[in-house]
């Protein structure tokens, strides 16, 4: 393993504790920000597969349910129901308007979950120069 791997990898999990979030809630956070469009029981058996080639990072989906449970209790993250499927998305979720009607029981940020993601990114972004979180366009 490289060193520059080491180190990013030790200043993940430097960031991630400093925001109180384990490697599997990161896990699943960084899933919700890439959009897979899952209930949470089958995005958790997803994260399984999806991890599998990397044993080192991977969790039981009992263990992807429970990070996603946490999440859902710290206010990070929600379930959405039929009111929130609607257009336009908020400001906030990780869905673009023409998907959001179709998203009913699947996860999205809440707006306290995507302000840590942006926190977190901009961790990133100031250590790596890249952000994990790509910016949303403005109209």
């Amino acid at each position: 393993m490289s060193r520059k791997r080491t180190d990013f990898g030790s200043a993940k999990k430097t960031i991630l504790a400093s925001h109180g979030i384990t490697a599997a809630e990161w896990q699943v956070l960084d899933i919700v920000r890439l959009k897979v469009p899952l209930a949470p029981n089958d995005l958790a058996q997803f994260l399984v597969g999806y991890l599998e080639p990397f044993p080192k990072a991977l969790f039981t989906a009992a263990e992807y349910r429970s990070a996603m449970d946490s999440l859902v209790e710290k206010g990070l993250l929600c379930v959405l129901g039929f009111a929130d499927a609607v257009s336009p998305a908020p400001p906030y979720s990780t869905w673009d308007d023409d998907m959001i009607d179709r998203l009913e029981g699947k996860l999205d940020f809440t707006p306290t979950g995507f302000a840590l993601m942006e926190e977190i990114s901009a961790a990133f972004e100031a250590q790596y120069r890249r952000p994990l979180l790509p910016k949303k366009p403005t109209l």
